[in-house]
């Protein structure tokens, strides 16, 4: 609809016509790669760090489930969302990155929720566990990209982490942004964590 282009998701589109979505070109190809190879392995995890979408529309996220199937109805698949998946204030308020991805957001620790469906524990087995934080954030201005934990969640993390039922076990800590590049050094202001 002509409304969800007004503003930053029309500078976004403008940039994906303009030669970012080349970038793209084999995503359907890839995740349809990445579901085979999740049959053959049959792994105990699949964990997503986010940006299933570009632009966050109803389309995009609909395509993204359908090339995962069925991946996100499974309880291994792990979901948080990425910044292009929550990339407009409307997107975010409809919470539609939950509405396409909800089963991959559920935790088995509800009562350690701080802020929302985070902090997100999955436990698996007797030794593993999942801990997901979203530090995912719509970015008003265009050219920004970085992500924010709110203090709530990590407050939310370092209890799920000193709970009995998490203490103990090898743990997966899962976020969209790392908190710095691989080489060890910070990432810029503009796309890294902050």
């Amino acid at each position: 609809p002509l409304p969800d282009w007004l503003g930053k998701r029309l500078t976004g589109g403008f940039n994906l016509l303009r030669g970012r979505g080349r970038h793209f070109a084999d995503a359907a190809r890839k995740t349809l790669g990445i579901v085979d190879l999740d049959r053959e392995l049959q792994p105990d995890l699949v964990l997503c760090t986010g940006d299933l979408t570009a632009l966050a529309t109803h389309a995009e996220f609909e395509a993204a489930r359908e090339l995962l199937a069925p991946l996100p109805d499974d309880p291994r698949f792990v979901v948080t969302p990425g910044n292009h998946d929550v990339y407009t204030r409307p997107t975010v308020r409809e919470g539609r990155f939950q509405q396409y991805f909800e089963q991959g957001t559920r935790t088995d620790l509800p009562d350690l929720r701080t802020d929302g469906a985070w902090p997100l524990v999955r436990l698996r087995g007797d030794d593993v566990a999942i801990v997901a934080v979203d530090s995912a954030r719509n970015n008003l201005l265009p050219w920004r990209s970085s992500g924010r934990i709110p203090g709530v969640q990590i407050a939310g993390l370092e209890a799920a982490l000193r709970d009995p039922r998490v203490a103990g076990r090898f743990v997966f800590l899962m976020t969209h942004y790392a908190p710095c590049r691989a080489d060890g050094s910070p990432d810029t202001r503009e796309h890294g964590l902050r």
